[in-house]
């Protein structure tokens, strides 16, 4: 949770510049940051209150169950500590007055790798280390996690981008898929005007859908946002955003093709699944 509220707070108050269609609002960024301090001074305080009772001393010995779940836990630790210094380590940069400096998708793919990997090295060992009986709920949350794995090292390592210019009837090939500009609609909302571009997805000839990128003008604010569109299916994911005009009838295009993304949202949903089966049967007992 305080993770989620540090992300909302940065990006939507301008700190970060952001790919994800978030309008800037500044007034919002004194309430966001109230309750992420309220949050973090109250977490911290009932961690301090909890520790001092203390308990028992716990030991590890050998290649135990627990010690690969302890193993589990230190890994994804590094993994959100790799990314929380990417995210945050070029606005400290920049506040100290050392110039500008960016932190692109390469650094996190490259540092967070070997972490995936060894996760699933550990996960496909705590599943056979314990001589017992695996039960649903474990099952399902080291399946969650294995899953999980899996869709960054896939993800990470299938991405592909293209940017160029496009006008109607022009078309791109990008990681065997075939991107076709087909046309483009101008419409009228309530509180803004948009232009729409109508991207057909072609997979070997066949038609497998379409994108819809577009781009919103909001008169009120004088303020212009850009609306990326996404088609997946369970492997693939494709993405679109239209840019600036750059001619009569030519567009700038930023296009994607990425594999195991939704890998990562089901290997989420698995481990909650997990969870939650674990705490209802464990309630059930108790009764």
């Amino acid at each position: 949770l305080m993770l989620s509220l540090l992300g909302t707070l940065i990006v939507r108050s301008g700190i970060l510049v952001s790919v994800h269609a978030f309008a800037l609002d500044n007034v919002r960024a004194v309430p966001l940051f109230s309750l992420f301090a309220l949050i973090s001074l109250a977490s911290l305080a009932l961690y301090g209150w909890r520790a001092r009772d203390g308990g028992p001393a716990v030991r590890f010995s050998g290649l135990s169950r627990e010690m690969l779940i302890l193993a589990t836990l230190l890994l994804f630790c590094a993994v959100l500590l790799i990314v929380l210094v990417g995210t945050l380590y070029p606005m400290i940069y920049g506040l100290l007055g050392w110039g500008r400096l960016s932190v692109g998708a390469p650094y996190f793919n490259r540092a967070t790798l070997p972490f995936a990997l060894l996760m699933l090295v550990v996960i496909v060992l705590a599943t056979f280390v314990s001589g017992k009986r695996a039960q649903l709920p474990a099952l399902l949350a080291h399946a969650g996690v294995l899953l999980f794995a899996a869709g960054i090292v896939v993800s990470s390592v299938s991405r592909q981008e293209i940017s160029l210019n496009l006008q109607p009837g022009q078309q791109v090939t990008l990681a065997g898929y075939t991107f076709r500009f087909e046309r483009l609609d101008l419409q009228a909302k309530g509180n803004y005007t948009s232009e729409k571009a109508i991207v057909a997805l072609f997979d070997h000839q066949q038609r497998i859908g379409e994108l819809t990128p577009e781009r919103r003008f909001y008169e009120a604010r004088r303020q212009q946002m850009m609306e990326p569109s996404i088609r997946w299916n369970g492997i693939h994911d494709w993405y679109a955003v239209m840019g600036e005009k750059t001619g009569a009838d030519r567009y700038a295009f930023r296009l994607y093709v990425q594999s195991g993304v939704r890998w990562i949202w089901g290997g989420g949903l698995l481990m909650i699944a997990g969870a939650l089966l674990s705490g209802w049967r464990g309630r059930k007992r108790d009764e």
